[in-house]
């Protein structure tokens, strides 16, 4: 089921990757895979999910629990993002490969005729 939401040219901006990080969108993957264990990340979303769809809970009782629930929130931020940039990239090389191809075929079309 799809949710509601206006997307707008704002929602597709950047705003955690750094100019480095932009350049280079891996070294967000490569990060957040130096600081988190695939398991310890899937546990984390399942109670920070079940923490935000139920409102008498005690999973994140001290400041340090929220902490990390915080820094985790704002990595996959910068996960998505990143990822987003690697496959936006891909879709413009794409178009580019696509247009030469085109524009090839054209040619040989065209020098082909009598």
């Amino acid at each position: 089921m799809k949710t509601k939401h206006r997307h707008t040219k704002e929602s597709n901006r950047i705003l955690r990757l750094n100019p480095q990080e932009i350049t280079d969108p891996n070294l967000v993957v490569v990060d957040f895979f130096m600081n988190y264990h695939l398991k310890n990340v899937k546990e984390a979303m399942w109670e920070w999910l079940s923490a935000g769809l139920t409102s008498s809970n005690e999973y994140f009782n001290t400041g340090r629990e929220r902490s990390n629930l915080l820094f985790l929130y704002e990595n996959i931020e910068k996960l998505i993002e990143a990822a987003y940039l690697q496959k936006r990239r891909a879709d413009r090389r794409a178009k580019k490969l696509n247009k030469k191809a085109l524009l090839s075929n054209c040619t040989k079309s065209a020098t082909n005729q009598p």
